[in-house]
């Protein structure tokens, strides 16, 4: 049971920190550049002949910002969803131990004659 709480945890741990280094990182620049792209959107005598609509972009900005805020919520429920886990085995390991630790003549004995 403790190697399994491990690999539960240790699994949860690593795909916050894949969140936390990757996706997040690269979703704030994925904002970024569409932020910039905005900008670039409304000079419309140089950018509007090849397809730079502003309409367009604002959807694309929007979009792209309630990724990072998605991505954000991930983050805080993946927390939380570690923790519970860890508290889970915690508990889990100590009502094993109890069990274990119960002297088994508390058991009723077999009687066959009844």
């Amino acid at each position: 049971m403790k190697r399994v709480s491990k690999v539960v945890c240790g699994a949860g741990k690593e795909l916050q920190l894949v969140v936390l280094n990757h996706l997040q990182p690269a979703v704030e620049i994925i904002g970024f550049r569409m932020g910039e792209l905005r900008g670039l959107s409304r000079w419309r005598s140089r950018y509007l002949g090849i397809g730079l609509d502003e309409t367009l972009v604002d959807n694309a900005v929007e979009k792209a910002g309630m990724l990072l805020v998605q991505v954000e919520r991930f983050i805080r429920v993946l927390s939380s969803v570690v923790q519970q886990f860890a508290n889970f085995f915690s508990w889990l390991l100590k009502c094993i131990k109890q069990l274990m630790s119960e002297p088994s003549d508390q058991l009723l004995t077999y009687n066959r004659f009844v």
